[in-house]
């Protein structure tokens, strides 16, 4: 019987850290992967860079769509925003580049914690709606273990580690208010990078019976609108 590689797909956030410490402790053989898409945080990218300081070994994969590894300039080249209707960004830029570079048949560790657990697949349905992913099987030991993101929070802190932000990109279009008001507050930069994506959008005219699409889906207005708002 052949033995399958093992991976863990590392977000940099609270669960797929907890489960990276969860299988070390278990002295589990597998390969941590984290996918720099260049849109994660900053945050999360120092963070990453904290646990390599603190002796985990990560393999970092860039991803190369059209002849990019950056989503946000892959966007900026193509007047394109991030849709609220089809992730195309998921898919090209986080999925595909681990799907390019594992070896399969292989098993996939996910940090998808048991308050989550509605969003795990088995192997059959991930082959199934992932064609590409055919020949990885995902497992899911926070599930399994019925550990919560609040047990992840534990699990860090009893490591004494630092507990990492939220993963997530600033290039979102599903940020909450909350989101992007920090955003706006802490990475002026970056708030000023998505309002630059929302002007020179051209796939607005394609979404025939869509409405008009902006970063704020749950305001459907453009960023700018919102600026005297959040710098109060």
């Amino acid at each position: 019987m052949i033995k399958m590689k093992q991976y863990l797909s590392l977000g940099g956030g609270v669960n797929s850290t907890a489960l990276l410490l969860l299988l070390k402790k278990q002295n589990i053989e597998f390969e941590t992967i984290f996918v720099n898409h260049e849109t994660d945080l900053p945050e999360t990218y120092k963070y990453i860079e904290y646990l390599k300081k603190k002796g985990f070994k990560i393999t970092e994969i860039k991803p190369n769509y059209g002849g990019y590894s950056s989503l946000y300039e892959y966007c900026k080249f193509r007047k394109f925003l991030p849709s609220i209707y089809l992730r195309w960004c998921t898919y090209r830029f986080k999925l595909q580049p681990i799907w390019n570079f594992v070896e399969k048949p292989c098993i996939m560790f996910i940090g998808i914690s048991y308050d989550e657990k509605r969003r795990t697949l088995t192997k059959e349905q991930y082959g199934k709606k992932y064609k590409k992913a055919r020949g990885i099987t995902p497992k899911y030991p926070l599930v399994e273990r019925h550990l919560t993101r609040n047990d992840c929070i534990k699990i860090i802190k009893k490591a004494k580690l630092k507990i990492p932000i939220k993963s997530g990109c600033w290039i979102c279009p599903y940020q909450s208010p909350k989101n992007l008001k920090e955003l706006y507050i802490k990475h002026r930069d970056l708030f000023e990078k998505l309002m630059e994506l929302e002007k020179i959008r051209g796939n607005a005219h394609t979404l025939k019976k869509r409405p008009v699409q902006y970063y704020v889906p749950w305001g459907m207005k453009p960023l700018n609108h919102y600026c005297d708002e959040l710098e109060k």
